[in-house]
């Protein structure tokens, strides 16, 4: 993968149960995980899943999920939104901050990026942009 991020295996029945939890999704791709490497050492990983998120209407709405962690830290905030870019290049993400009661972290230095889809708030962002080359 570019930008010094490569493919790593991730364990069959990660993939298995990750593929069980979305039967309803179909055509959703198998998750990815990668490592961004530098100077021959991982500095950062991350899992790369496409989430069927339940609209209201009971539809599937499939997001971007892409989680990042760093070997024994939680990684940095260019860190994190460089692996958005570089990962799913175009593609906007936001980083929620939900209740702590909703909170689904398993790992303590794992950040989560979705997909936005807000309109209003993608329209914000066009309209307060300083113009920089899309990525």
């Amino acid at each position: 993968m570019s930008h010094g991020w490569r493919e790593l295996k991730l364990p069959p029945p990660l993939v298995a149960m990750h593929m069980a939890n979305r039967k309803a999704a179909n055509g959703m791709p198998r998750p990815k995980a990668l490592a961004k490497m530098e100077n021959g050492r991982q500095v950062l990983q991350a899992i790369l899943t496409r989430d069927p998120i339940p609209a209201p209407d009971g539809t599937l709405d499939p997001r971007w999920h892409l989680s990042v962690s760093g070997p024994g830290r939680v990684p940095e905030w260019n860190e994190l939104a460089m692996a958005c870019h570089e990962i799913r290049p175009g593609v906007p993400f936001i980083i929620a901050i939900p209740p702590r009661s909703h909170w689904m972290n398993v790992n303590e230095h794992v950040l989560h990026a979705y997909e936005l889809r807000d309109a209003t708030l993608l329209d914000q962002f066009r309209f307060e942009g300083r113009g920089d080359r899309v990525t």
